[in-house]
């Protein structure tokens, strides 16, 4: 087994293993969907619903699926092979970005993509517990970068901006999809609050207090 993903209600688990992706219902423990003929898989993820499948694969394309049952729904060819992958809260949009350093957002309802960037080196993507105005972060090199889907181009959240709130620690994906849980409704001054407030509990653990 070389790769699982967990749906969000823990009930179902995706497995990758040689060239199949096998969903299993875990209460039942049964195999629910399958997926085969995969050259390679790099990238897996449950939309929050459950209703989709998404597989970045070996062949440089983003597959989604229907996770109960396998069908395939629809398929994108990239430049690269997709490493990172985001659903909506609603399903409704998948964030992905690739080996070909292109970070895209789709709308899964009509197969279009809203909104494209190039992007040096992305660590993570995560959308906001909202869906208006705001949609999703990436973190690059130290820097937040938002996408709106009424401007296709993104605003940058300054990596200097994070580093100050950071006290000079390196900025990780990871704290800036923390911030967005404490404020779903976030823009450039709520994410420096909402990081600030993160930060400062942190500390509070730390502190014992």
């Amino acid at each position: 087994m070389r790769m699982i993903a967990l749906s969000d209600d823990g009930l179902h688990l995706a497995a990758y293993s040689g060239d199949t992706v096998s969903v299993v219902e875990l209460p039942a423990q049964r195999i629910v969907a399958s997926v085969g003929d995969l050259r390679q898989v790099d990238a897996m993820a449950f939309s929050a619903t459950g209703r989709y499948l998404a597989l970045g694969t070996g062949d440089n394309e983003l597959l989604i699926t229907e996770a109960l049952g396998g069908k395939s729904l629809l398929r994108f060819a990239f430049g690269g092979q997709v490493k990172i992958l985001s659903f909506s809260r609603n399903g409704r949009l998948i964030a992905s970005v690739g080996r070909d350093r292109i970070a895209r957002v789709i709308n899964l309802e009509n197969g279009e993509e809203i909104s494209r960037m190039a992007v040096a080196r992305a660590e993570g993507v995560e959308f906001s517990l909202s869906d208006e105005p705001f949609h999703a972060i990436m973190i690059e090199r130290g820097g937040a970068m938002r996408y709106d889907e009424r401007e296709p181009l993104v605003a940058i959240l300054e990596s200097e901006d994070l580093k100050e709130l950071m006290n000079g620690r390196p900025v990780r994906f990871s704290h800036v999809a923390e911030a967005i849980r404490l404020d779903p409704k976030i823009d450039e001054e709520r994410m420096r609050k909402a990081m600030k407030l993160f930060l400062e509990n942190i500390d509070l653990k730390k502190s014992g207090r």
